[in-house]
């Protein structure tokens, strides 16, 4: 039975059928789902709503009188949010979890979610950045505070999936390349420094700094620019770009001292065989070992003009040898553990002889992530597309990454996108 019923009834175990305006408009997957959860809960009370509907056959019915004098007993002195969460320490014995089914669909819908506001962000990060890198190229001043708005969205993206705009960042066009990598490498500092602990502040000044980090590179001439993100790259250009990218910064003001340093040092090796200063571990910062291997992960699995980027475990397996060499071991351990050994969007085989797509990184393991099924190698024909939890599955393993060339497959993005 659909009721409607005012807000301050709401609670644990009731079905949501729908609230008032488009849904849409609300920060939710689906127009109609259980209310599982206090943070569910609270959501929908601060969305403003004055009332909603709720469905009596898949969830809970309102509170009886008796339960409700229970409720103002317990929480009397508590303002209305708290008030209404603190109902749901006991709830009834007859609120229904969610099936297997809803939290699949629930969790299909939140990285579908995730990715369309990943691929948005994206958007508007590299035109804002272009805006920037243009005025840099011009003399004009760099607006130090748009790029930290742009730092803001990628944290709020990568706050609701640290994969999805990693991911989509990946391939680039020739044309936007700089700006689509500096996207890439903020977007990759910013989760790595989450996965490090860092306070609010160093995560942004991780975003930054990674927007930043190739200033030396757009300040010059737009064709040398573009060329960066091909096998063109002026050798010049590279030994001077981190001083120019430094000098730009510095005559600019109002960027603080660890973003300067990302951007002249973060080309250092751990073993002192990097540029410019060939300064060793000890005397390189945390954001600009950090930078560093960011940046060559996103160059190594970036689609280039004349090169197609390296798998994701490839480009990790590459990362890995340089381990104590060029990249601070610890660092990299957490950078693996942020993108994942098979990072979104990666092509692997399974044990069960079929190909599957990458997407979603699970909490258990490293080596069992969510993946899209699409493909048996045995018959040698797609199949309807099927998600499959590997942390749960008892038949079913990685087996090996595959490079897409390989199988000669088309258009895997859109299974993941």
């Amino acid at each position: 039975m659909i009721k409607k019923i005012p807000i301050e009834e709401i609670r644990i175990g009731m079905y949501l059928e729908k609230l008032p305006g488009s849904w849409l408009e609300r920060s939710f997957w689906r127009s109609s789902f259980l209310i599982h959860d206090v943070k569910t809960a609270k959501k929908i009370i601060e969305t403003g709503c004055q009332y909603f509907w709720i469905d009596t056959e898949k969830g809970r019915d309102i509170a009886t009188a008796e339960e409700k004098a229970r409720e103002r007993a317990v929480a009397a002195s508590k303002n209305r949010v708290d008030e209404i969460a603190s109902f749901f320490a006991e709830p009834s014995k007859n609120v229904r979890k969610p099936s297997k089914e809803e939290l699949k669909e629930d969790a299909v819908a939140k990285t579908e979610s995730a990715m369309a506001t990943a691929s948005a962000v994206l958007t508007r990060s590299k035109e804002a950045v272009n805006a920037i890198f243009s005025n840099a190229r011009s003399g004009q001043a760099i607006d130090i505070k748009e790029a930290e708005k742009i730092v803001d969205d990628i944290v709020d993206s990568v706050e609701e999936s640290s994969h999805a705009i990693v991911s989509v960042a990946r391939k680039k066009d020739a044309f936007d390349f700089t700006s689509a990598h500096a996207v890439a490498v903020a977007s990759l500092m910013v989760a790595l420094a989450k996965e490090l602990k860092l306070s609010d502040k160093e995560v942004r000044e991780a975003g930054l700094a990674g927007l930043m980090h190739d200033l030396g590179i757009v300040g010059s001439k737009p064709e040398t620019a573009r060329q960066h993100g091909t096998t063109m790259t002026s050798e010049a250009l590279f030994e001077t770009h981190h001083q120019d990218g430094y000098e730009m910064l510095v005559k600019n003001g109002d960027v603080s001292q660890a973003v300067l340093d990302v951007c002249l040092h973060h080309h250092e090796a751990v073993d002192g065989s990097g540029v410019p200063g060939g300064l060793k571990s000890a005397e390189t910062s945390q954001l600009a070992k950090m930078a560093k291997i960011c940046d060559m992960y996103d160059s190594m699995t970036s689609d280039h003009d004349h090169r197609v980027g390296m798998p994701p475990p490839f480009a990790v397996r590459q990362l890995l040898k340089k381990s104590d060499t060029e990249l601070d071991a610890t660092l990299l351990e957490a950078f693996v553990r942020t993108v994942g050994v098979y990072a979104v969007g990666s092509l692997v085989r399974l044990k069960s002889d079929k190909l599957a797509i990458v997407m979603e990184q699970s909490t258990k393991s490293l080596t069992t992530p969510k993946v899209k099924i699409f493909y048996s190698i045995k018959s040698e024909l797609r199949v309807a597309p099927e998600i499959v939890d590997l942390s749960t599955s008892v038949t079913d393993e990685i087996v090996s990454a595959e490079d897409p060339a390989k199988w000669r497959l088309d258009n895997l993005d859109a299974l993941w996108r």
